[in-house]
């Protein structure tokens, strides 16, 4: 007997741990299988900000800008923008890197997860569904497939990470033996090692360094302690309130940042709400989450923004049910339990961030979204797992169909959830088709149309046809838009239509638009059609209306510097790049004030800098090259000349300067080369003149072109 009983208990945890390995196999291919749509997506809104043009992520001195400077990425997470910065070094622009690891840290955190509901005493089973909701929720797709929300999948995997070395210090998993125990009354889950507490706080604080919603944690951890133990001592006080403490103060920080950096300062109009009206958008926006995990249909990324009106009657039935449902949660917790009223406070208090009490800058479109959401979802989504379990009691059969039904919808929703995330093109377009009143979206689909570079100059037109419509739509919904008036002249430029660009942003100013954006853009059309006079009036107008505005600054230096007054300009240019240093088009201008300033050193110094900022920019390797020759440094200059014209291979004027300088170095054979394929350039062009000018140039150094 006792050697069967010894076998038994051999078996029983190698079979538990063998299902264990299944289950992590299972959901963890389930997980990547769902968001395979997803991972072949490219880069979509606001990644350009967090990755594509992301300056600080090219460099040793950006990585530690991360760190130090908190103006220098959109928000101020640095761990968040240290793992792009370790990606861009490893795979660049490339998205296909970006999603996978999204989608690991998702599949890790779902793990963790896992993991945390069986230390608080779910059933694994149970557990398991739980976790694989979590995982395949389309509603979760959003904080997925955009790269953007990598602040949430990391965030959540730091913040779980604590959650279960706090829970590990407090000994959350052995059982409360009480005062008839050979443990004292009250000290029961706080003499856990204090190892884990500062292996907590230090997650904790990654987590903060992600995103700040997750300074939530620390209640949360207490209405966890309640829910296991029924009681919360001093002792779980005394070691969460620094905690408390932490995340409050970056919280604070992130206010600030969001209202002088993100910019809801600048829109506080749009944003004014009563503190009724606040009530009334976090009672619509708790029912409208909690609706979305029970029916994820439809999702867009982009939600219709709500009319709220204190005044009508049926808009306070959300936060009334709300509260209703709370306070019967907690007077009827000893008949049904503490699990459902501890589920929905943490529904309610990780949401607490986005449900309108303080202004985020989304708020301007939408008071909705789902990534908004990541987080607090793992609350209602326990409590439905478990309530279905329950339900489903001893139909062993039912309850794996049902959840085999479940989760395969899920998945399914999700599969198809991620094509949407393919491009930002069809991101709109999905976003148009469910929300046709979202005037970002317009603006934004037309944004993408404007940029159009299709090689069938035929199918450019028309979307720069279509762009203006969108542009057009958006001032329909929102007759203010300032953006929008200034995209409808950009794509006007980008057609070639100089002058009707130009008389579209004369109209907007006689019509009494006082922007700077208008003003300065207005300024650099005349400039480039050689209106001098018209340039300067309205730089001195963009001048008067935003002095302090780095754009406004460069763009009346850039008119000194082509009036030929460069020790005028030098020091608006300077100051545009004291502004934003990690402007590439500031250093080339500052640069060409240099040069004609006869400061080659300082020259050398921004152009180098404006062709490190943008490796793309042939004209800025080019100005360097002539400069550096100017400098008497030939060979760097020649290498300069030379990168230039492989950035450019169809530039005439490159080659023919490389040319001459060949000739120069006597470099006969070399310079003949390249400036016979100037000559065939600038006939191809058209640009006759400058092939007669080569010519001449072969001419004058003793050979006679063919």
């Amino acid at each position: 007997m006792s050697s069967s009983g010894s076998d038994l208990s051999a078996v029983r945890p190698l079979d538990r741990r063998l299902s264990a390995a299944i289950g992590v196999v299972v959901l963890l291919a389930a997980t990547a299988v769902a968001y395979v749509p997803a991972m072949r997506g490219g880069f979509i809104w606001d990644d350009d900000y967090y990755v594509t043009e992301n300056l600080p992520l090219r460099s040793a001195e950006g990585l530690a800008r991360i760190w130090t400077d908190p103006t220098s990425e959109p928000q101020y997470y640095p761990l968040v923008h240290t793992t792009f910065w370790v990606e861009y070094q490893l795979w660049g622009q490339r998205a296909l890197g970006y999603h996978v690891v999204n989608v690991v840290l998702h599949g890790l955190s779902t793990l963790l997860l896992w993991r945390l509901l069986v230390m608080l005493g779910l059933p694994t089973w149970v557990s398991w569904v739980a976790t694989a909701v979590f995982a395949l929720h389309p509603v979760h797709v959003e904080s997925v497939a955009w790269i953007t929300e990598r602040k949430n999948v990391l965030s959540e995997l730091f913040y779980l990470s604590a959650a279960w070395a706090y829970l590990k210090f407090a000994r959350i998993d052995e059982p409360d033996i009480g005062t008839g125990g050979s443990r004292r009354a009250g000290t029961s889950g706080t003499r856990g090692s204090w190892r884990w507490y500062a292996l907590a706080t230090v997650l904790f604080i990654c987590a903060l360094l992600s995103k700040t919603v997750t300074a939530s944690l620390p209640a949360a951890l207490l209405l966890v302690i309640w829910w296991k133990r029924g009681r919360i001592n001093w002792r779980h006080v005394a070691t969460l309130v620094p905690l408390l403490i932490v995340g409050a103060a970056m919280g604070i920080f992130t206010a600030h940042l969001e209202k002088y950096q993100v910019g809801t300062e600048l829109i506080k109009d749009e944003l004014a709400l009563s503190w009724m009206d606040r009530i009334l958008v976090a009672g619509r926006a708790v029912w409208f989450y909690a609706g979305k995990l029970v029916w994820p249909r439809p999702l867009m990324f982009i939600y219709e923004r709500w009319n709220v009106d204190a005044s009508v009657w049926w808009q306070w039935v959300f936060p009334v049910a709300a509260g209703v449902i709370i306070v019967a949660l907690v007077l009827l917790y000893r008949r049904i339990g503490r699990g459902p009223v501890t589920a929905a406070l943490f529904f309610g208090g990780t949401l607490f961030p986005a449900l309108g009490f303080a202004d985020v800058y989304p708020f301007r479109f939408s008071f909705v979204a789902d990534h908004f959401q990541y987080l607090a979802s793992i609350g209602l989504i326990v409590l439905g797992t478990v309530a279905a379990a329950r339900v489903l009691h001893g139909l062993r059969a039912t309850k794996v169909i049902a959840a085999a039904a479940v989760l395969g919808a899920l998945g399914w929703l999700t599969w198809q959830q991620g094509y949407i995330y393919n491009n930002s093109e069809t991101l709109w377009r999905d976003t148009l088709a469910k929300n046709p009143g979202c005037w970002m979206a317009h603006n934004n689909l037309g944004r993408e149309l404007m940029r159009s570079r299709k090689a069938d100059l035929g199918q450019r037109a028309a979307d720069h046809a279509e762009a203006i419509e969108q542009f057009q739509q958006t001032l329909r919904l929102k007759s203010d838009d300032v953006v929008a008036k200034l995209n409808i002249g950009t794509v006007m430029r980008y057609q070639g239509k100089t002058d009707e660009a130009i008389e579209y942003f004369q109209q907007l100013v006689d019509h009494g638009l006082d922007d700077s954006r208008v003003h300065a853009s207005l300024a650099i059309l005349l400039l480039n059609r050689g209106d001098l006079a018209g340039a300067k009036r309205s730089a001195d107008n963009a001048m008067a209306s935003q002095p302090y505005d780095p754009g406004t600054i460069h763009t009346y230096g850039r008119v000194l510097l082509t009036d030929g007054q460069a020790d005028r300009a030098a020091p608006y240019l300077s100051e545009a790049v004291r502004e934003n240093p990690d402007n590439a088009v500031y250093h080339y201008h500052l640069g060409v004030a240099m040069v004609q300033l006869r400061r080659l050193d300082e020259a050398i110094e921004h152009l180098s800098e404006a062709a490190r900022l943008d490796d793309r920019d042939h004209w800025a390797v080019y100005q360097l090259g002539l400069t550096l020759i100017g400098a008497r440094r030939v060979e760097e200059g020649v290498a300069a000349l030379q990168r230039a014209a492989e950035l450019d291979p169809q530039s005439a004027v490159i080659r023919y300067a490389l040319a001459d300088v060949q000739f120069r170095l006597g470099r006969r054979e070399e310079a003949v080369a390249m400036a016979q394929e100037a000559i065939s350039l600038a006939e191809a062009q058209g640009e006759a003149e400058l092939a007669e000018e080569i010519r001449g140039l072969i001419e004058k150094a003793g050979t006679v072109a063919p």
